[in-house]
């Protein structure tokens, strides 16, 4: 068996999940020109990462280019509308296929993430209560078996996070959002394939609302500091 040396991440993509933090946190206005050339004298690196990472960025329609002139898109309401319509996708696929494959396996898995993020709670760490719900919702796919699912969901992973955590500020209380990872995980155990479809909707249809009125909110504050 020829093994090949296992390469760590790509320039490129460390650009692109620099580029994507500060679109997700508004760091960065949308309609910003993206000049390939400041970008790499700012990050100390050639062009060529520069071109990977805004084509990565293209590709999740954070960026648009229109022939050698590229912008800043970042978020407005309707992609935020479509990125949780395709989680719900994905993850009901997922979940239903992982619960097929190996319950015991999944919910374990489940109860490991909402540990995690009592565990931020506690500690007041936001940037890890994000990732333990992330954690919590990949293991549908991790379970699920199913690598094509899986690739689709590890594209779009770091902008969900990155939103996750951005409109974390719009928490007063996080013990609500883990009550409701409580039900979906206890709905999983139970097996009740429609009931977890049916809390699997509202439990994203939730953290969507939270995610529209941080950007929202932001959006707002930001044309009042322009006036």
């Amino acid at each position: 068996m020829q093994i090949q040396p296992i390469k760590q991440d790509s320039l490129g993509v460390q650009v692109a999940d620099e580029l994507r933090r500060l679109i997700a946190t508004r760091g960065v206005a949308p309609g910003t020109v993206v000049a390939e050339e400041a970008l790499a004298a700012q990050f100390g690196l050639s062009r060529g990462p520069i071109r990977e990472a805004i084509r990565i960025l293209t590709s999740e329609g954070l960026i648009e280019t229109h022939g050698r002139r590229s912008v800043i898109r970042g978020l407005v309401a309707e992609d935020i509308d479509e990125l949780f319509s395709l989680r719900y996708v994905l993850e009901s696929a997922a979940v239903e296929w992982a619960m097929e494959r190996d319950r015991n396996h999944l919910v374990r898995l489940l109860d490991d993430a909402i540990k995690e993020m009592e565990s931020a709670v506690e500690g007041g760490r936001e940037e890890d209560f994000a990732d333990a719900d992330l954690r919590f919702h990949s293991s549908f796919y991790i379970v699920a078996g199913h690598r094509r699912l899986r690739a689709i969901w590890d594209q779009y992973r770091p902008g969900i996070h990155l939103v996750l955590l951005a409109s974390r500020t719009t928490y007063s209380d996080l013990g609500p959002s883990i009550e409701s990872h409580y039900r979906l995980r206890d709905l999983i155990s139970s097996g009740g394939l429609e009931a977890v479809r049916a809390d699997l909707a509202e439990h994203l249809d939730n953290a969507r609302g939270r995610v529209r009125e941080f950007y929202a909110t932001d959006t707002r504050a930001t044309a009042g500091r322009s006036n």
